[in-house]
């Protein structure tokens, strides 16, 4: 089962991954790619975190220059002599001390870098919440995007893959990539405008420091990046198989647990784990060649000049003090530089994270940017022409074919069959989770004719699944589907009532406000199975389903919820699938389904006296009339 279930799912990421590995990005087509999820808002945003990049990086500017004049001050022999810079500036300040004008000017030094570390913390603070917010937006628009997504593409995708892009991949997009842009920004105009100072001082060895160091910055990053964008694109290929393999084995329970699925899964995951651990390291390691190749060339640059200076004559004084503004500007920008070199690095690794965020969104349906015109309220009647539908499109063998059916609102229905015989599909398409292939779904004579009408109508329909899903939360919001506190609900009382969850409810120590368990843990099945029918209840829906709602049960509990169902009939319309007849038996109409066609309907008693394959579902159950009802 494991096995089957996960290299099914491997295939799948395979295939994708052969698809992305394919259309690699270069870094610039990567951040620029990246730049186009935001929208209008977040574009004007961005200008400003730019604008504020740049006052940050004048502020680095007249940090570093406004050492010059300190240094010049304190190894100069008459620093204030009239005719230069320095002298005439102190000279209009009224400051003839050579003392007085040191402190005044370490006094400036220090108010500059304070002004500059304060606006720094400032910009780092607009930059992170910049980010935090378009994260928080593209994911909260992705997640919506694939919970409005039709139930046909849903099928068609894996539930760990979506949910591994909703959770990692927009992370990477904004903090691998848009984020690393914007630092890229950041240093690179800190670098420029620290070249802005040098080049004037020291033209020839400026130029000759930047030649050398980006050639061979250029060519380590060349050396580094095919290595870094293989190890993490295996990175991101084994994180999600193994992924899969984890989610399998974790909610596999006592299937896993009693067959050898679990060790098939166990063995997949740690195969994979340890490839995406491994290629983790490998992508660091090589992030760091960039740093420590521009760093060791760089110093070795400077060095070579001194001694370059010295040999050629040049006066000591002078080449110390060449030295000296090196030595400054090199504290302040080889972590820039190195930070640059790892910022590079982490957007190569992020990009099969955004590729496989691209084709994500490229294959989702679009979203509705139309109003939807009310469907009528209350509804009489569902009509089902002609309707057809078959998985994967039309070349696939139809799941329905050519059904007719009139459901009436207020009245209760049962679909039976035997296995594949269409029932699933039929009801997720009254219930709007499907849109024919073929023919029409009529409320009142108002067509479903699209994805974006049958959300609409999907709003008025409640649904009770074999395994309805139940929220790590208090019994009275998994009702309700919303924090609810402490305060009396008149509505909740009355869906419990309905439900028949009275009992219970007595016996929890916080009443409704009790949690009840990660899927409802502290719950029975059949009192779980009532959770879902209250839900439906509260939220006043006009027709519910039931899929299989009580064939995990056993026999008692499963009368519990169909009395609780059957106190329903009148006030909710009730369409519910079962294998057992006995759930359904009671119900306004039977409808019996073989190779998805409808062959018979009617009550229990006329199916039972009139229809051959009816009476072999009865013998099979042993069900017997007793005192002229059927039990």
């Amino acid at each position: 089962m494991g096995n089957r279930a996960t290299t099914g799912k491997k295939a799948q990421i395979e295939r994708r991954h052969v698809r992305i590995r394919s259309n690699k990005l270069g870094v610039v087509a990567g951040i620029a790619q990246a730049f186009g999820y935001l929208n209008e808002r977040e574009r004007r945003r961005a200008v400003g975190v730019v604008v504020s990049t740049f006052v940050n990086a004048v502020l680095a500017l007249v940090g570093l220059a406004s050492v010059l004049p300190f240094f010049q001050l304190l190894v100069k022999p008459d620093p204030l002599a009239r005719g230069t810079l320095i002298g005439d500036t102190f000279y209009r300040l009224g400051v003839t001390s050579e003392f007085d004008a040191i402190v005044l000017t370490g006094l400036v030094i220090v108010a500059l870098i304070v002004a500059k570390n304060i606006f720094t913390l400032f910009h780092t603070r607009l930059t992170g919440r910049f980010c935090a917010a378009l994260e928080t937006r593209i994911a909260s628009d992705l997640l919506k995007s694939i919970v409005d997504a039709p139930l046909g593409w849903y099928l068609r995708q894996n539930a760990s893959m979506l949910r591994d892009s909703v959770m990692t991949h927009v992370t990477e997009l904004v903090r691998g990539v848009i984020r690393q842009a914007l630092s890229l920004a950041n240093n690179g105009l800190m670098m420029l405008t620290a070249l802005a100072l040098l080049i004037p001082l020291t033209p020839v060895g400026a130029l000759a420091v930047i030649a050398v160091t980006m050639v061979i910055g250029v060519g380590f990053l060349r050396l580094s990046r095919p290595r870094i964008a293989l190890a993490s694109e295996r990175k991101r290929h084994n994180s999600m198989i193994a992924g899969v393999a984890a989610t399998e084995a974790i909610s596999g329970g006592r299937d896993v647990r009693m067959s050898r699925a679990g060790d098939v899964l166990k063995a997949e995951f740690h195969r994979n784990y340890a490839v995406y651990a491994f290629s983790d390291a490998d992508a660091r390691q090589w992030q760091l060649v960039p740093r420590a190749g521009i760093e060791v060339i760089g110093m070795s640059a400077v060095v070579a000049i001194a001694v370059l200076a010295l040999f050629l004559g040049v006066n000591r004084l002078e080449v110390a003090s060449m030295l000296t503004l090196y030595a400054v500007i090199a504290v302040r920008l080889l972590p820039v530089i190195g930070e640059t070199a790892n910022a590079l690095s982490s957007i190569q690794i992020s990009l099969p994270a955004m590729a496989h965020l691209d084709e994500l969104r490229r294959g989702l349906p679009p979203a509705c940017e139309r109003s939807v015109p009310p469907i009528p309220e209350p509804w009489a009647r569902i009509e089902l022409r002609d309707v057809h539908y078959a998985y994967g499109g039309g070349s696939a063998a139809a799941a329905i074919d050519g059904i007719d059916l009139t459901i009436e609102r207020g009245k209760s229905y049962g679909i039976v069959g035997a296995s594949g015989a269409g029932k699933s599909t039929l009801v997720d398409i009254v219930a709007g989770l499907l849109l024919p292939t073929q023919g029409t779904v009529l409320v009142d004579d108002y067509p479903l004719s699209d994805e974006d009408l049958l959300a609409e109508w999907r709003r008025r329909v409640s649904y009770v699944a074999q395994s309805p899903l139940i929220f790590d939360m208090s019994l009275a919001e998994n009702i309700a589907l919303r924090p609810l506190g402490t305060a009396h609900d008149v509505k909740l009382g009355e869906a419990i009532a309905a439900a028949g969850l009275t009992d219970v409810v007595a016996r929890l120590e916080r009443k409704e406000n009790t949690p009840i368990g990660d899927r409802g843990t502290r719950l029975s099945g059949g009192q779980r199975q009532r959770v879902a029918i209250a839900r439906a209840i509260y939220q006043n829906a006009d027709l519910m389903v039931l899929d299989e709602a009580t064939s995990a049960l056993d026999s008692l509990t499963e009368r519990e919820v169909a009395d609780a169902i059957d106190s329903l009939k009148g006030k909710v319309t009730i369409i519910a699938i079962a294998h057992r007849l006995s759930t359904i038996m009671h119900c306004d109409q039977i409808v019996l389904l073989r190779e998805g066609r409808i062959v018979a309907r009617g009550m229990h008693s006329e199916l039972a006296s009139e229809v051959s394959e009816y009476k072999r579902f009865i013998s099979a159950q042993n069900l017997l009339p007793v005192s002229g009802k059927w039990e």
